[in-house]
């Protein structure tokens, strides 16, 4: 009976942030696996649109060598990242992917059954910073109608913003947690805007006095806003 297998391997660094006035950076691949790897390396240029729906194209200005890579067992390589464009007023986001490619045909497995092996694909973030680097994630909006929690967090800084969580808590008038929801978060590049709705169900929406929302970031810690609920906003 066939079974399914993923490759293992490392990659160092996940994210890549340049310095100011440096111009490459090395990520480290290393073949964990007691099998060969081959890889074939792509860079992109990388925005969002208005959604924060992220769009990658074919980029003129991020170099990185090579463009195909093999390692056998244990084997570490190094990918060389460079770009061609100067510092600017707003962040340049590129991102590198690394597409694991088939080497051959099914393996026998220990059991005697055919192995299927599941190819993978690493994408790494690449990140210019503009010449004057402007934080200024959060919330742009919070509104609650017919039960439904509108949340609008934007990026209005000229570097990337990431946040790990969105947390939701509502509370009751004697302070008392009546509904609570975690949403993944994500990066934001500078201008994006994200749009969470969550469906609160009216039996807890109407014991809620005050709704607490946190985004978890690095820089700063944690940014919060509050709002104040009445029964109408929940009908």
């Amino acid at each position: 009976i066939p079974f399914a297998r993923a490759a293992d391997f490392s990659v160092s660094p996940m994210i890549v942030e340049f310095q100011p006035g440096v111009r490459s950076a090395e990520v480290h691949v290393r073949n964990l696996d007691q099998q060969p790897i081959r890889f074939q390396v792509r860079g992109a240029d990388w925005s969002q649109d208005e959604n924060a729906k992220n769009i990658y194209t074919d980029s003129k200005s991020l170099i990185w060598f090579p463009r195909a890579l093999e390692l056998a067992p244990g084997e570490s390589r190094i990918i060389r990242v460079g770009v061609r464009a100067t510092p600017a007023a707003q962040e340049q986001t590129y991102t590198l992917f690394l597409q694991e490619v088939a080497l051959g045909g099914s393996e026998p497995g220990k059991s005697g059954g055919a192995q299927i092996r599941l190819l993978l694909s690493i994408s790494v973030p690449i990140f210019i910073p503009p010449i004057k680097p402007q934080v200024a994630g959060g919330f742009d909006s919070i509104t609650l109608r017919n039960g439904t929690l509108d949340v609008v967090v934007g990026n209005g800084g000229n570097r990337h913003f990431s946040y790990r969580e969105a947390v939701i808590v509502g509370m009751d008038a004697a302070g008392t947690e009546a509904f609570k929801q975690r949403v993944q978060g994500r990066t934001l590049l500078a201008g994006s805007r994200q749009r969470l709705q969550v469906k609160i169900p009216q039996e807890l929406c109407e014991q809620v006095n005050e709704l607490e929302l946190t985004l978890t970031t690095s820089e700063p810690p944690e940014i919060k806003r509050r709002l104040n609920v009445s029964r109408a906003d929940c009908q």
